[in-house]
């Protein structure tokens, strides 16, 4: 009897140890539970996943199958592309300089962000302090284990300043009708890209306004209009800027080819990308019309200038365009 009651109590211990084993482990195995550098990116992995010699649409891909995610995006120069990357409780700044001729990264610097750098494209980004080299804590970010992720801060690229958008125009504007301020509007028919992130969806909406305008004088004075654009909506966002609306065509004598414009503006860096594809017109697209500078449209021959719905105009911006994009 003293052995069986021995036994017993033994395997009774036995057993006990073994449920609180299993309790244990499948407390630790629960994903709120888990450490949040589990989830954490490293700068030695980014410097291995991404090496020279790419276009930059290939490292957004590439930065994302590493589980990163791309919270701003930006073109320092035509030749300096920028990345603010987030994966878990760490986040990193990315530069890429490219190759004007080939449009390829030739160098890659990678630092760990500075703390709430990812909250705006382009921020200051630095060796965070005492912070270990290969991660800063993202103040900015909660992981989901704090927070909701519809808390945290949106991904945001920015436009450079001289990038031209190609829309069509929704409403008729005429010289000898249009009023200083009036209104009108543009769809983007095709989706804007850059370093293979979509920042304006096809259907985008510009709108502008007048600037200027000048009646047609017979038997020889030209009606003039001239056109600004000043709001995005695009992405759930109405976004202020300062831009000037064009077209491709014949231009006032002295006026270089807009073609060459978007050429100077494709140089290095793969910017041409936001307009490619959409080239078209050419002489004639506006009879009549001839393209001066500072989105100024000059009829000819006394004429009004008439623009008609679903024109191709371009919108040239002023100024560096912050986007934000969907996740």
């Amino acid at each position: 009897m003293t052995v069986t009651r021995s036994a017993a109590v033994a395997a009774g211990w036995t057993l006990f140890l073994a449920a609180g084993l299993l309790v244990s482990v499948g407390c630790s195995a629960t994903p709120g539970n888990e450490s949040p550098e589990a989830n954490a990116g490293s700068l030695a992995e980014l410097q291995a996943g991404l090496p020279t010699g790419n276009p930059p649409a290939w490292y957004t891909e590439k930065i994302e199958q590493l589980d990163y995610e791309v919270m701003g995006l930006r073109y320092e120069r035509s030749d300096l592309l920028t990345y603010d990357v987030v994966k878990g409780s760490t986040a990193f700044h990315l530069e890429l300089a490219l190759d004007p001729e080939a449009g390829t990264a030739s160098t890659i610097e990678i630092q760990p962000a500075a703390e709430g750098a990812v909250a705006a494209v382009g921020g200051s980004s630095g060796p965070p302090g005492e912070a270990d080299v290969d991660a800063a804590p993202v103040s900015s970010a909660p992981t989901v284990a704090d927070e909701p992720r519809a808390s945290e801060p949106a991904p945001v690229v920015a436009l450079p300043a001289g990038t031209l958008i190609a829309t069509r125009l929704n409403d008729s504007l005429d010289s000898g009708t249009a009023q200083t301020g009036d209104r009108f509007s543009m769809m983007v028919p095709e989706a804007v890209s850059l370093a293979g992130v979509e920042v304006l969806p096809a259907g985008s909406r510009i709108t502008g306004f007048v600037a200027e305008v000048e009646k047609a004088k017979r038997p020889n004075g030209p009606g003039r209009l001239t056109l600004k654009a000043d709001l995005i909506e695009a992405n759930g966002a109405s976004i202020e800027f300062e831009g000037l609306v064009t077209a491709d065509g014949e231009r006032l004598e002295g006026e270089d080819s807009i073609r060459e414009d978007i050429k100077e503006i494709a140089v290095g860096g793969g910017v041409g990308g936001l307009v490619g594809g959409l080239l078209g017109g050419g002489k004639g697209i506006l009879a009549g019309v001839l393209i001066g500078a500072g989105g100024t449209f000059v009829a000819t021959k006394g004429e009004e200038v008439r623009l008609p719905p679903d024109v191709p105009l371009y919108v040239e911006l002023r100024e560096e365009v912050i986007v934000p994009v969907p996740r």
